[in-house]
C-alpha cells in the first residue's frame, strides 16, 4: 500500500486496523449499537488482504484520489467492485454479509 502501508497511515491517524482488521461479530455489532447513524461495520479477515484490498482500490481510483489530495477537503469515500470477497459488513438491520 502507497505511503507506508496501514501501519504508517494508523500512526498518522487513521483507523483501518484498530477497526476494520480481524474483527469479530461481536465488535461489529457493539459498533454499530454506540453510532446509531452507521448504516453498516465492517471487516477484513487479516491485515493482508486490507493492505492489498486497499491499494487495489487506490490504484482504481487514482484519478479521484489525485483530485481529492488536490484540495477538496471533502471526505473521500471509494466504493470500488473487486473480483473475490474481500471482508464482512454487518448492516444496522443485523444482516452479515460477504462483501
Amino acid at each position: 500500500m502507497p505511503g507506508g502501508g496501514l501501519e504508517a497511515h494508523e500512526a498518522a491517524g487513521g483507523h483501518t486496523i484498530a477497526r476494520h482488521v480481524a474483527k469479530e461479530l461481536e465488535y461489529l455489532a457493539q459498533r454499530l449499537a454506540r453510532n446509531p447513524r452507521m448504516e453498516a461495520a465492517s471487516t477484513f479477515p487479516d491485515r493482508a488482504t486490507a493492505e492489498r484490498v486497499i491499494a487495489e482500490a487506490l490504484e482504481m481510483r487514482a484519478s479521484e484520489v489525485r483530485t481529492w489530495l488536490a484540495g477538496s477537503g471533502k471526505r473521500l469515500i471509494l466504493e470500488v467492485t473487486m473480483r473475490d470477497v474481500t471482508s464482512q459488513s454487518l448492516l444496522c438491520t443485523k444482516e452479515l454479509i460477504n462483501v
